[in-house]
């Protein structure tokens, strides 16, 4: 399959995942530098990321490959105005962006840069704070500079929140503080309870992104029982591109004939009965089912 040939068929929603396409990518080492080279096009161009499917099979399939050549134009892509972010990323921000970003980084320093810079989206700053954290987990990232950094950054942004809380907005900074917090309890130690509880007691951190119990537990819990436990929920990177894409929604039958023949706009009246649950609703600020420890919208209701 030539490029202007992957490059079609990536670029649109067909009726099923572009298999092939995609494969071909994979196979052909040349196609991940025309693919780096289209992405870093499209990331100045916010317009085509809003109407393309492009990029978002190029972010996960040079993740797969661990392409660094990627990492540029994942973060110009980042640093978008927030409704321009939503309008090229949707949910994948907060979903698979975080592994696409971590797999093909190879400048620590910039996604910390990134973090700090309080211009850029909060959503955006808090994936790339899990950008950081996700390689510890696979064994690929030093801990201690990392832990170093995001307590001294965590008590620079409780410093600005303390001092700014009365004359601006303040929540953008405080979801970061949130997010600072939870990367400590996540890859920190005993010896970190100590800055968890001084950040617990300012009163900046959200009892509703998780409650004391959730930190302290967390920060002691033994780094095998951690692995194990992230190693059932999650992974670091992005091992299998296809698979991952071939379950999202908008390849499902469903999606496609909800798109041709639309819902009318008033419904008739139901003659089915009354719907009832086989398990009862997780609510948004209820803890995780996943076993997690944080709220279900923090968690894998985000």
């Amino acid at each position: 399959m030539d490029w202007q040939q992957i490059l079609d068929e990536l670029t649109v929603v067909g009726r099923a995942y572009p298999v092939a396409a995609a494969r071909a990518v994979l196979d052909d080492p040349a196609h991940y530098e025309r693919m780096v080279a289209e992405l870093e096009r499209m990331s100045a161009q916010p317009a085509e990321l809003r109407e393309s499917m492009f990029h978002l099979h190029a972010m996960h399939l040079l993740a797969q490959r661990r392409e660094s050549r990627a990492f540029r134009p994942l973060l110009a892509i980042a640093a978008l105005p927030e409704a321009e972010l939503d309008a090229a990323l949707g949910d994948h921000l907060t979903e698979s962006f975080k592994n696409c970003v971590a797999a093909v980084c190879d400048d620590e320093a910039a996604l910390r840069a990134f973090v700090e810079d309080r211009r850029h989206s909060e959503w955006a700053r808090l994936v790339m704070i899990d950008a950081l954290t996700l390689p510890v987990f696979a064994g690929d990232r030093e801990t201690a500079s990392l832990l170093a950094w995001l307590v001294e950054t965590g008590d620079r942004t409780l410093a600005w929140l303390e001092a700014q809380h009365e004359s601006v907005d303040t929540n953008a900074e405080a979801m970061v503080m949130d997010g600072l917090a939870g990367a400590v309890a996540e890859i920190g130690g005993p010896e970190h309870v100590g800055t968890l509880r001084r950040w617990w007691d300012s009163g900046w951190l959200d009892p509703q992104v998780a409650d004391w119990n959730w930190y302290e537990t967390e920060v002691n819990r033994p780094w095998a029982e951690r692995l194990q436990r992230f190693g059932r929920y999650h992974d670091p990177y992005v091992p299998d591109a296809i698979g991952l894409m071939q379950r999202w929604y908008c390849w499902s039958d469903r999606f496609h004939d909800r798109k041709e023949n639309p819902r009318p706009a008033h419904r008739p009246e139901s003659t089915a009965g009354t719907f009832r649950r086989d398990a009862p609703k997780v609510g948004r600020n209820n803890p995780c089912p996943c076993g997690s420890g944080k709220k279900f919208k923090k968690c894998c209701g985000a």
